[in-house]
């Protein structure tokens, strides 16, 4: 076959996000250029602007997954169960901790394992995607003696692990924190292999309409540790309930909202809803409280080339890259894969760890048509959307630590920002931008966006 086997480019992220990985075999957004246009604000250019389009990338069709409100955990269950043993699914996606790192190498060994029970010696088994769910199903069939081929549409690997290498800078454009609790088995493993992490913390600055310098809170301020407390409060009330409510409306009546100076409660609901969006990709009023509401942690950022453990666990395996699967036959004695090249490749059975949008999009065809089971549960999921927009200034024009920036003004594209500068000492902002604004900002283009990242910074200049 005319396959093309390319070694894996290694990046890092300036930032990794537990809430926003999804393993796909996505075309990957790529680094914008700075633009050359003007801006009528008083923020200096930025010396380097990247962006993300996941929700406009035909190979993502969005960031993660969530369930609804009055929708249940167990469709991810059914769309987990083999068909026929012969084309099983899996990604972060489907697994109980959608969007994230862990949830992704969770469903990629979970569908091994289930690979595994029904293999028969002399077996070769596909992988649709190298992503991390499809890295971590790969490493463990091969470790059992498996003969395997991962395929990936991308011209690398790693799936939204999209680190990027600007001269000796690193950056990601997909994921950007790890929680230190859920997430402390995958940084032990990481720090015993050279990475270098970060805490992100700090306070949050708040710019008040029609005032000139933002409000700042520490981050032990009373009413920003109860901010912080407010989604585990607010899924305890709606556990309580007798129906399942949206997360938007536990905030708000099962939250005892405390009040700041000149930081009102509602603020302070409006970073939450701001947060909340930023973690699962959805409206907190489109999100079921009983099983969509996030839980927040203490989070860091990793200081060194995060996607080299793709690279790493993927070195010896057979990989091709730059090659989509655009059909998928199967029946009780094997699988053919159609590819974008025109040729098919026969296997006994295929993993594919496409995202969840790619498969509610029906971009593969499958003969026969996914179970009638599996096509239920996949309506009752819905896919996130979340984009991040890195600016990185020659010098800070700001003089707050707080790490957390709020607009209060509604009418801002970008509302939320993360000061990466008291955590990786480079003068670095990152716009988070979910739910429907996402997809409205996708479609922007990059003077327009980098135009309104500029005017919604500027109350924050010192």
């Amino acid at each position: 076959m005319s396959f093309t086997r390319r070694s894996f480019l290694v990046g890092t992220a300036s930032g990794f996000s537990v809430l926003v990985l999804a393993a796909c075999t996505d075309a990957s957004p790529e680094p914008s250029p700075t633009p050359t246009g003007t801006s009528s604000t008083d923020i200096p250019a930025a010396l380097a602007f990247s962006r993300s389009k996941w929700s406009s990338d035909p190979y993502a069709l969005g960031a993660t997954s969530y369930l609804g409100v009055g929708r249940l955990p167990e469709s991810r269950e059914v769309l987990q169960r083999g068909i026929l043993d012969r084309v099983f699914l899996a990604g972060d996606g489907l697994s109980e901790a959608p969007g994230t790192v862990r949830g992704a190498i969770s469903s990629g060994r979970a569908a091994a394992v289930r690979v595994l029970e029904v293999t028969r010696e002399g077996e070769r088994v596909a992988i649709i995607g190298a992503g991390a769910a499809g890295t971590s199903a790969a490493t463990l069939l091969t470790a059992s003696g498996t003969d395997v081929i991962v395929v990936e549409a991308r011209d690398r690997t790693g799936g939204r692990i999209d680190s990027k290498a600007v001269g000796d800078d690193f950056f990601e454009l997909g994921a950007w924190r790890l929680g230190e609790v859920d997430d402390a088995d995958l940084i032990e493993t990481m720090t015993r292999d050279g990475m270098e992490f970060a805490p992100i913390e700090g306070g949050s600055a708040y710019a008040l309409a029609g005032e000139d310098a933002p409000v700042e809170l520490p981050a032990d301020d009373p009413a920003v540790v109860a901010a912080s407390a407010a989604p585990v409060e607010a899924a305890t009330w709606a556990q309580s309930q007798p129906e399942d409510v949206s997360v938007s409306e536990a905030l708000r009546d099962g939250v005892d909202w405390p009040a700041a100076e000149d930081v009102t409660p509602e603020l302070l609901l409006e970073q939450v809803f701001l947060d909340v969006a930023g973690m699962t990709g959805a409206d907190a009023d489109a999100l079921s409280a009983w099983f969509s509401t996030p839980t927040p942690q203490p989070s860091v950022v990793p200081l060194g080339p995060l996607s080299s453990f793709i690279d790493n666990a993927l070195e010896g395996i057979d990989t091709v890259v730059s090659t989509t699967v655009a059909g998928i036959a199967y029946n009780d004695e094997g699988v053919s894969l159609r590819l974008g090249t025109g040729e098919s490749l026969s296997v006994d059975r295929v993993i594919v760890t496409v995202p969840v949008g790619v498969l509610k999009e029906q971009v593969i065809d499958f003969d026969p048509v996914l179970p009638l089971t599996h096509r239920g549960a996949l309506n009752d999921l819905s896919v996130g959307d979340i984009e991040l927009v890195r600016m990185e200034f020659e010098t800070a024009f700001w003089s707050t630590d707080a790490t957390w920036w709020v607009r209060e003004d509604d009418d801002e594209v970008i509302r939320l920002w993360v000061n990466l500068q008291p955590a990786t000492g480079r003068p670095v902002l990152l716009g988070l931008v979910a739910g429907e604004r996402a997809r409205e900002l996708a479609e922007l283009n990059d003077d327009d966006l980098q135009a309104a990242a500029r005017r919604s910074l500027e109350p924050f200049a010192s």
